[in-house]
Protein backbone atom coordinates (compact mmCIF):
# COMPACT_ATOMS: atom_id res chain seq x y z
CA UNK A 1 0.00 0.00 0.00
CA UNK A 2 1.35 3.39 -0.93
CA UNK A 3 2.19 5.75 1.90
CA UNK A 4 -0.33 8.50 2.51
CA UNK A 5 0.88 11.93 3.53
CA UNK A 6 -1.59 14.29 5.14
CA UNK A 7 -0.79 17.99 5.08
CA UNK A 8 -2.64 20.19 7.54
CA UNK A 9 -2.96 23.89 6.95
CA UNK A 10 -1.67 25.82 10.02
CA UNK A 11 -4.86 27.88 9.93
CA UNK A 12 -6.91 24.68 10.25
CA UNK A 13 -4.79 23.52 13.20
CA UNK A 14 -5.50 26.81 14.90
CA UNK A 15 -9.22 26.10 14.72
CA UNK A 16 -8.98 22.66 16.29
CA UNK A 17 -9.54 21.98 19.96
CA UNK A 18 -6.58 23.13 22.09
CA UNK A 19 -5.55 19.57 22.96
CA UNK A 20 -5.62 18.37 19.33
CA UNK A 21 -3.75 21.47 18.18
CA UNK A 22 -1.08 20.97 20.86
CA UNK A 23 -0.65 17.33 19.83
CA UNK A 24 -0.22 18.11 16.14
CA UNK A 25 2.06 21.09 16.73
CA UNK A 26 4.30 19.02 19.01
CA UNK A 27 3.87 21.24 22.08
CA UNK A 28 3.38 19.70 25.50
CA UNK A 29 -0.20 19.91 26.87
CA UNK A 30 -0.42 22.15 29.93
CA UNK A 31 -0.50 20.63 33.39
CA UNK A 32 -4.06 20.27 34.71
CA UNK A 33 -4.83 21.39 38.26
CA UNK A 34 -8.23 20.60 39.81
CA UNK A 35 -9.13 23.15 42.50
CA UNK A 36 -11.92 22.75 45.02
CA UNK A 37 -14.14 25.69 45.99
CA UNK A 38 -15.39 25.48 49.59
CA UNK A 39 -12.60 25.98 52.13
CA UNK A 40 -10.02 26.34 49.33
CA UNK A 41 -11.04 29.49 47.47
CA UNK A 42 -14.41 30.21 49.17
CA UNK A 43 -14.74 30.67 52.95
CA UNK A 44 -17.55 28.18 53.60
CA UNK A 45 -16.56 27.58 57.24
CA UNK A 46 -16.37 31.27 58.02
CA UNK A 47 -19.88 31.80 56.67
CA UNK A 48 -21.18 28.85 58.68
CA UNK A 49 -19.70 30.24 61.89
CA UNK A 50 -20.95 33.78 61.24
CA UNK A 51 -24.51 32.63 60.56
CA UNK A 52 -24.56 30.26 63.50
CA UNK A 53 -23.26 32.88 65.92
CA UNK A 54 -25.77 35.43 64.65
CA UNK A 55 -28.65 32.95 65.04
CA UNK A 56 -27.64 31.42 68.38
CA UNK A 57 -26.00 34.36 70.09
CA UNK A 58 -23.20 32.00 71.14
CA UNK A 59 -19.54 32.27 70.16
CA UNK A 60 -17.84 29.32 68.48
CA UNK A 61 -14.53 28.19 69.96
CA UNK A 62 -12.60 27.60 66.73
CA UNK A 63 -9.93 25.54 68.51
CA UNK A 64 -12.64 23.05 69.52
CA UNK A 65 -13.52 22.42 65.85
CA UNK A 66 -10.18 20.83 64.94
CA UNK A 67 -10.83 17.43 63.46
CA UNK A 68 -14.59 18.02 63.46
CA UNK A 69 -17.35 19.60 61.43
CA UNK A 70 -19.18 22.56 62.95
CA UNK A 71 -22.35 20.51 63.46
CA UNK A 72 -20.37 18.23 65.80
CA UNK A 73 -19.34 21.19 67.96
CA UNK A 74 -22.72 22.77 68.74
CA UNK A 75 -25.42 21.70 71.22
CA UNK A 76 -27.57 18.82 69.89
CA UNK A 77 -30.60 21.08 69.59
CA UNK A 78 -28.62 23.33 67.22
CA UNK A 79 -27.35 20.62 64.87
CA UNK A 80 -30.32 20.83 62.51
CA UNK A 81 -29.79 24.57 62.01
CA UNK A 82 -26.17 23.98 61.01
CA UNK A 83 -27.13 21.09 58.70
CA UNK A 84 -29.66 23.31 56.92
CA UNK A 85 -27.25 26.18 56.28
CA UNK A 86 -25.86 25.01 52.91
CA UNK A 87 -29.41 24.37 51.71
CA UNK A 88 -30.43 27.94 52.55
CA UNK A 89 -30.92 30.11 49.43
CA UNK A 90 -28.13 32.65 49.18
CA UNK A 91 -25.68 30.80 51.41
CA UNK A 92 -23.11 30.25 48.64
CA UNK A 93 -23.76 33.54 46.85
CA UNK A 94 -21.72 35.84 49.06
CA UNK A 95 -18.96 33.68 50.53
CA UNK A 96 -15.76 35.59 51.19
CA UNK A 97 -12.72 34.73 49.09
CA UNK A 98 -9.96 32.77 50.80
CA UNK A 99 -7.03 35.16 51.08
CA UNK A 100 -4.54 34.99 48.23
CA UNK A 101 -6.52 32.51 46.15
CA UNK A 102 -7.52 34.88 43.34
CA UNK A 103 -4.01 36.20 42.70
CA UNK A 104 -2.47 32.74 43.02
CA UNK A 105 -4.90 31.15 40.56
CA UNK A 106 -4.37 33.98 38.11
CA UNK A 107 -0.62 33.27 38.21
CA UNK A 108 -1.14 29.51 37.93
CA UNK A 109 -3.58 29.92 35.03
CA UNK A 110 -0.76 31.43 32.96
CA UNK A 111 1.31 28.25 33.29
CA UNK A 112 -1.29 25.48 33.65
CA UNK A 113 -4.92 24.66 32.97
CA UNK A 114 -7.04 25.34 36.04
CA UNK A 115 -10.29 23.45 36.58
CA UNK A 116 -12.60 24.45 39.41
CA UNK A 117 -14.13 21.22 40.69
CA UNK A 118 -16.88 21.29 43.32
CA UNK A 119 -19.06 18.45 44.61
CA UNK A 120 -22.04 20.79 44.39
CA UNK A 121 -24.96 18.58 43.42
CA UNK A 122 -25.57 17.55 47.04
CA UNK A 123 -26.98 21.06 47.43
CA UNK A 124 -28.89 21.85 44.20
CA UNK A 125 -29.48 25.43 45.31
CA UNK A 126 -25.73 25.95 45.19
CA UNK A 127 -25.28 25.31 41.47
CA UNK A 128 -26.25 28.74 40.12
CA UNK A 129 -24.85 30.50 43.17
CA UNK A 130 -21.44 28.87 42.75
CA UNK A 131 -21.34 29.56 39.02
CA UNK A 132 -22.24 33.23 39.51
CA UNK A 133 -19.78 33.54 42.41
CA UNK A 134 -16.97 32.30 40.20
CA UNK A 135 -17.95 34.63 37.36
CA UNK A 136 -17.82 37.57 39.75
CA UNK A 137 -14.69 36.70 41.70
CA UNK A 138 -12.62 34.64 39.24
CA UNK A 139 -13.58 36.03 35.81
CA UNK A 140 -10.40 34.64 34.22
CA UNK A 141 -11.69 31.07 34.78
CA UNK A 142 -13.55 30.07 31.62
CA UNK A 143 -16.93 28.37 32.02
CA UNK A 144 -15.50 25.33 30.25
CA UNK A 145 -13.14 24.90 33.18
CA UNK A 146 -15.86 24.70 35.84
CA UNK A 147 -16.99 21.23 36.93
CA UNK A 148 -19.93 21.03 39.35
CA UNK A 149 -20.45 17.36 40.13
CA UNK A 150 -21.30 14.83 42.81
CA UNK A 151 -18.39 12.38 42.69
CA UNK A 152 -14.89 13.74 42.15
CA UNK A 153 -13.45 10.31 41.38
CA UNK A 154 -14.33 11.05 37.73
CA UNK A 155 -11.74 13.84 37.62
CA UNK A 156 -8.51 13.28 35.71
CA UNK A 157 -5.76 15.83 36.27
CA UNK A 158 -2.13 15.96 37.35
CA UNK A 159 -2.90 17.72 40.65
CA UNK A 160 -5.89 18.24 42.93
CA UNK A 161 -6.15 20.85 45.70
CA UNK A 162 -8.93 20.00 48.16
CA UNK A 163 -9.72 20.29 51.86
CA UNK A 164 -11.66 17.02 51.88
CA UNK A 165 -9.44 13.96 52.27
CA UNK A 166 -12.19 11.65 50.95
CA UNK A 167 -11.99 13.32 47.52
CA UNK A 168 -8.20 13.19 47.53
CA UNK A 169 -8.10 9.50 48.45
CA UNK A 170 -9.93 8.62 45.23
CA UNK A 171 -7.85 10.94 43.07
CA UNK A 172 -5.12 9.33 40.99
CA UNK A 173 -2.82 12.33 40.60
CA UNK A 174 -0.78 14.40 43.07
CA UNK A 175 -2.82 15.18 46.18
CA UNK A 176 -2.62 18.56 47.93
CA UNK A 177 -4.61 18.97 51.15
CA UNK A 178 -5.63 22.56 51.83
CA UNK A 179 -5.61 23.13 55.58
CA UNK A 180 -8.91 23.63 57.39
CA UNK A 181 -9.89 23.00 61.04
CA UNK A 182 -11.91 19.90 60.17
CA UNK A 183 -8.98 18.12 58.47
CA UNK A 184 -6.20 18.83 60.99
CA UNK A 185 -6.27 15.27 62.36
CA UNK A 186 -6.15 13.55 58.98
CA UNK A 187 -3.46 10.84 59.15
CA UNK A 188 -2.89 10.50 55.41
CA UNK A 189 0.66 11.26 54.20
CA UNK A 190 -0.44 13.91 51.68
CA UNK A 191 1.16 17.27 51.02
CA UNK A 192 -0.58 19.83 53.25
CA UNK A 193 -0.63 23.55 52.46
CA UNK A 194 -1.84 26.20 54.90
CA UNK A 195 -2.31 29.11 52.51
CA UNK A 196 -1.98 30.13 48.88
CA UNK A 197 1.61 31.31 49.27
CA UNK A 198 2.47 27.72 50.14
CA UNK A 199 0.53 26.54 47.08
CA UNK A 200 2.63 28.77 44.83
CA UNK A 201 5.85 27.59 46.53
CA UNK A 202 4.79 23.98 45.92
CA UNK A 203 4.25 24.57 42.20
CA UNK A 204 7.54 26.46 41.88
CA UNK A 205 9.26 23.42 43.39
CA UNK A 206 7.35 21.11 41.03
CA UNK A 207 8.49 23.12 38.01
CA UNK A 208 4.95 24.07 37.02
CA UNK A 209 5.82 27.70 37.75
CA UNK A 210 9.17 29.15 36.66
CA UNK A 211 11.96 29.45 39.21
CA UNK A 212 11.86 32.54 41.36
Amino acid sequence: MAEMTVLLNPLYIGRMTPRASEYLSGTKPPVRIAVDMDEVIADYFGEQVARYESWSGAAVDISATEGKRLRECVPPEHEEFVRRLPRTPGFFANLKIIGGSRDALEVLSQHSRIYIVSAATEYPNSLCEKFDWLATNFPFIDWRQIVLCGDKSIIRAEYMIDDNIHHLRRFEGEKILFDSPHNRKVPDPVHRVHNWDEVLSFFHAEGVLPSR
